[in-house]
């Protein structure tokens, strides 16, 4: 193959045309990335945010679902007599039993406590609590969970099953008639437990019965929690349809889990008598976030979710990689700095709720009260497509976050950059090959007319051998051949003055041969000084 000159003509005619098929591919390349990167985009955020509306629908309808049934519940007839028959019988309870028998039964729960109970709760926390500040103040309270709790044959989360206590008392008569119909309600909504509390903040009745059953929450051991908080609140309402909700905390009595809890006043005509208070679980919530764990199926990938977060910027969900790959997610937790105590908890407590915290650029915003996508970065330092938006969920700050991440949302568009360049290469190639083939036919014809004019150079007066086209390489053959006949007529000219002759058959070849018109006059000079000379 001959070695291509870049400084040659044909040299310069290859970079130009590759450079241009080069430019082409490149601008065509750039446009078609993209322009395909923000159709992808465009679908991404659309799907995110479709995925967003459904789940926050899901979530709102929830939380009015709960809400409806808290007010409706403390309305039920059944519920107002179970409210008046059980803070009765908890004050009847209350001096039923010589103070002997109620040592007995404190002594019972105290062993519950420290061989069943604290073991559980203190390994989620990260200092041991002791048994004191349990125990329960009143001795209603120590009859009801030794009868209920301590000596319920029943296993720990399944004390519900115990429809009946073998005390003898009205309380567990009554007990026995409400107790089947709030345990298959509880049932049947997935709440965590159901309550009644008498007007002076004792809980009379619980359906799950753990260590809170027949407390007080005005100065019991659980009156600082949101427990209390619900209940205190209900207790200042002046009618019977109102509710109020306490956002999740961590509540010992469940085991430092976070709970939440929603109540409403139980009025019989216009006295109080007593609230309602129903303890949410996480379970539905995280259920409707992670689509049942079903992330790809909801149209999030390998690496979308849908999360909630509060006020406080901590998460109220669980996040997808805490479910998917524990150990991962604590690895990265421990990475970003987080507390130990704190992954210790999400360890033992398997969930992100409370203690995982967001405080992203996107969170601001959506704190903040806003709603929109945007690429940024998660709360793992990973980019990510995110749309974001508040709830509206009455007594909750609550707000929504759908992302994932953008290596995976964007995975086709870089397919679709490697596919170009390879695509430009092969171009570039092509087009190196062909810019050499047509810079040799434009070439052909002017390395003939060099040839010749080096020929003309050494005094050859040949004319070249090219089709003569109707181009300017052709009009410059034409004028090429036209010189060189001139110059043969010039040839001989000068032959003829030498020999000393004069052909008068020498004529110009128009107005034009300037040559021509120019050796007529010279001739003519010529023959003149010869004549004279004679």
């Amino acid at each position: 193959m001959a070695k291509l000159k870049l400084d040659g003509i044909k040299g310069k005619l290859v970079i130009i045309l590759s450079l241009f098929s080069v430019f082409i591919v490149f601008i065509v390349g750039l446009v078609s990335f993209l322009l395909s990167k923000n159709a992808i985009e465009d679908q991404t955020f659309s799907q995110l945010t479709s995925v967003r509306e459904t789940k926050k629908r899901a979530i709102e309808n929830y939380f009015q679902q709960i809400i409806n049934q808290a007010i409706t519940l403390s309305e039920d007839l059944t519920i107002i007599e179970s409210a008046e028959v059980f803070a009765h019988e908890f004050e009847v309870l209350d001096t039923l039993y010589s103070q002997d028998q109620v040592a007995v039964y404190r002594n019972n729960i105290k062993s519950f406590y420290n061989n069943t109970y604290l073991p559980k709760l203190n390994s989620n926390l990260s200092e041991p609590k002791g048994v004191e500040q349990f125990l329960p103040k009143k001795n209603a309270a120590a009859v009801l969970q030794n009868f209920y709790i301590s000596e319920n044959v029943h296993p720990l989360g399944q004390k519900n099953n115990l429809n009946k206590a073998a005390d003898g008392s009205k309380y567990s008569e009554w007990h026995e008639v409400v107790h089947p119909i709030l345990n298959d309600f509880l049932d049947k909504f997935g709440y965590y437990d159901i309550f009644i509390l008498n007007t002076k903040g004792d809980i009379v009745y619980s359906v799950f019965k753990e260590i809170d059953f027949a407390t007080n929450l005005l100065n019991g051991p659980h009156d600082n929690s949101n427990f209390a908080r619900a209940y205190q609140k209900a207790l200042a309402f002046p009618k019977s349809d109102l509710f109020v909700i306490e956002d999740f905390e961590p509540y010992d009595p469940s085991y430092f889990a976070p709970t939440s809890f929603i109540a409403s006043p139980i009025f019989k005509g216009n006295n109080m008598i007593g609230v309602l208070v129903m303890q949410m679980p996480v379970d539905y919530i995280n259920s409707a976030m992670t689509g049942d764990n079903n992330w790809e199926k909801d149209g999030l990938g390998k690496t979308g979710e849908t999360y909630l977060i509060g006020k406080d910027y901590s998460m109220r969900s669980n996040s997808r990689f805490l479910i998917e790959d524990k150990r991962g997610y604590l690895d990265l937790l421990q990475s970003l700095n987080v507390k130990e105590n704190t992954i210790s908890l999400i360890n033992h407590l398997n969930t992100s709720i409370l203690l995982a915290d967001v405080e992203t650029e996107v969170a601001r915003k959506v704190v903040s009260g806003q709603t929109g996508t945007e690429i940024t970065k998660d709360y793992r330092g990973e980019n990510v497509l995110s749309s974001y938006t508040p709830l509206n969920i009455e007594g909750l700050d609550w707000f929504i976050i759908s992302e994932i991440d953008s290596a995976e949302a964007f995975k086709s568009i870089y397919n679709i950059r490697l596919f170009v360049i390879i695509i430009g290469l092969v171009l570039l190639l092509l087009s190196i090959v062909l810019a050499n083939k047509i810079a040799k036919i434009f070439t052909k014809s002017i390395l003939i007319l060099k040839s010749t004019f080096e020929n003309l150079a050494k005094g050859f007066l040949q004319k070249p051998e090219i089709k003569i086209t109707k181009d300017e390489i052709g009009d410059s053959v034409i004028s090429l051949n036209q010189m060189i006949d001139n110059l043969h007529d010039a040839s001989n000219f000068a032959i003829e003055i030498g020999d000393g002759k004069f052909n008068n058959t020498f004529e110009p070849k128009g107005e034009n041969d300037t040559l021509g018109n120019a050796l007529i006059q010279m001739r003519d000079k010529l023959a003149f000084v010869a004549k004279e000379d004679k």
